[in-house]
């Protein structure tokens, strides 16, 4: 199949083409047998994803495919620059009873330049704040998978970034060196998870708002932070066997977590407790009322925004989001249970569908040139 093919059927030239690359990635990895190749793209999935979510002829169904997926993206219409962007997202929720809802925000990097934020300390350099404030978190604006993070930090044996001793002068010039950055504080795990992490974790919560209906949560999990020396919970699979990370599901209703796995490209394994720490990967999340709330009053307030990813940290000072994402990957949502058994899920994405069918050519050809 090719790139005017998949356009023809729905596709942005963008994800078209990121589709096909990943499908011939699969193809030559080495990493699935012939077989599996051939049952997970003849169905539409990643055959990564067939072995990790366990995906079978009798299943199949159940299962939001990949192609799917990529096919639809932009779920979300243009408003999604909302969230994409995360000084934008904060500065949307920075008033009244939003203005706790994100970690605080003291800097953005803009050509050079480090414009002070709403939360900036009374300082006058980069340096001089992380003397006052001990750490902070640097993200580019744009993006997600915590690629290009940084943590800077200072003690009494002086600066650090991501852990390596730098002077004074290398933290002066890091905003220079990475324009687009913003500069937040760096979240702590409230004492409950601090137990299992002393590092951050990921609470991923999507919630789908179609037009006119109430919003509801599709989904939800925990990542947790594995390795002590990391400063995100985010590490990206290298090889066949290598787990990408480390996860328990959540259940909405009750608002308990559990069913811990370890997750790879090729499998996953059941765990009962976090593999440093010990400690039980099962409980109740003490603030889940706290984040019904936030997500739910969040989605009302970015309206017409549909499908929203939300990653939260749930801290002693109440839960945070660290960010919003437009189109959150399929690949560990569908870890624990299909989307598409939840048939107000199905619903929503049959309707998306459809109204891709209803496209004519011109149409298609317009929506083939959107690019984020």
């Amino acid at each position: 199949m090719y790139v005017e093919e998949l356009i023809a059927n729905g596709f942005t030239r963008r994800m078209a083409e990121e589709w096909l690359a990943q499908v011939e990635k699969e193809r030559c990895d080495g990493s699935f047998d012939r077989d599996e190749i051939e049952f997970a793209h003849a169905n539409g999935f990643l055959a990564e994803s067939v072995k990790v979510w366990d995906v079978t002829e009798e299943n199949k169904q159940l299962y939001l495919s990949d192609y799917e997926y990529a096919r639809l993206w932009p779920l979300n219409s243009w408003q999604r620059i909302w969230i994409n962007d995360k000084l934008t997202l904060k500065l949307i929720l920075a008033e009244g009873s939003f203005s706790k809802a994100m970690p605080d925000y003291y800097f953005y990097s803009q050509k050079g330049a480090l414009v002070p934020l709403m939360n900036c300390p009374n300082v006058t350099s980069l340096a001089s704040a992380l003397e006052s404030l001990g750490e902070m978190a640097c993200k580019p604006c744009n993006g997600s998978l915590a690629q290009g993070f940084y943590k800077l930090a200072h003690s009494t044996d002086g600066f650090t970034i991501n852990g390596r001793p730098v002077d004074v002068g290398d933290i002066e010039r890091f905003p220079s060196a990475h324009p687009n950055y913003i500069f937040t504080e760096f979240i702590r795990p409230s004492d409950q998870f601090c137990r299992i992490s002393p590092l951050i974790h990921t609470l991923r919560v999507v919630v789908c708002a179609p037009i006119g209906r109430d919003p509801f949560i599709a989904a939800s999990y925990i990542r947790f932070a594995c390795g002590s020396d990391q400063a995100a919970n985010y590490a990206i699979s290298g090889g066949a066997g290598e787990f990408s990370g480390l996860f328990a599901d959540v259940d909405v209703q009750a608002g308990m977590f559990g069913n811990g796995k370890l997750v790879s490209k090729i499998e996953t394994i059941d765990v009962d407790t976090h593999p440093e720490s010990g400690a039980s990967l099962t409980g109740s999340i003490d603030e889940w009322s706290d984040v019904l709330n936030l997500v739910f009053s969040v989605s009302e307030r970015l309206r017409p925004l549909e499908w929203l990813g939300f990653d939260i940290g749930l801290t002693s000072d109440g839960p945070k989001i660290m960010e919003i994402n437009s189109h959150p990957g399929l690949h560990y949502v569908q870890v624990f249970a299909p989307l598409l058994a939840d048939s107000r899920v199905a619903d929503y994405f049959a309707e998306k569908a459809d109204a891709l069918l209803r496209m004519d050519s011109a149409q298609q050809q317009s929506r083939a040139l959107v690019k984020r």
